[in-house]
């Protein structure tokens, strides 16, 4: 089983860093692959929406910078998680970032899902999304916003829905920990 890890490294204060390396001792410990991309907004140029990556060249950005490396990565693993600070509900701007880029990797059609729209694959596999999100001032319509918005970016990247957590404090990320390893093994068996 691969693992592709997408961390926010512009706002990883002491309980950023305290959540990203508990993870990675986790995923060493058991013994998991695993890919570690710890990024700033300086490592990913914003997607421009020129749909160059649907029509010129399929599924590849134009823009020749990490992007491009993640989205590789992203089709190759079994399972992206995604940590990183929530912003009013969402995802911080480095995370909003790396996902806005993995356009590429599915195509400009749509079609209905649940009574919505969302795009086609371009694909046959994708990978399990888990989203983590933190902060010790999250409210509880924040944490709502959250765990809908990362549902509703996993049906557009192929999933009927994705695993979200949030972290408020030192107790959240041991369980986060806990559960997260559990959640991987009950993987590994499929």
């Amino acid at each position: 089983m691969k693992i592709l890890v997408i961390n926010d490294s512009q706002n990883e204060d002491k309980f950023g860093k305290k959540i990203r390396e508990k993870t990675v001792k986790m995923l060493k410990s058991e013994k998991f692959e695993f890919k570690d991309y710890n990024l700033n907004l300086d490592d990913l140029h914003y997607c421009i929406g020129c749909f160059n990556c649907w029509i010129k060249t399929p599924g590849i950005c134009v823009f020749d910078d990490l992007g491009r490396n993640i989205c590789e990565d992203f089709i190759k693993s079994d399972i992206v998680l995604y940590v990183g600070p929530i912003k009013y509900g969402c995802y911080s701007p480095v995370i909003k970032r790396a996902l806005d880029r993995q356009i590429p990797n599915i195509l400009p059609f749509f079609e209905e899902v649940n009574g919505e729209m969302h795009h086609s694959p371009r694909y046959d596999k994708y990978p399990e999304l888990v989203t983590l999100g933190y902060g010790e001032d999250v409210s509880s319509e924040e944490e709502e916003t959250f765990s809908s918005l990362v549902t509703a970016n996993g049906i557009n990247l192929q999933k009927s829905g994705a695993k979200a957590y949030v972290c408020k404090n030192d107790v959240d990320i041991d369980e986060y920990i806990s559960d997260f390893e559990s959640y991987l093994k009950g993987r590994e068996v499929r």
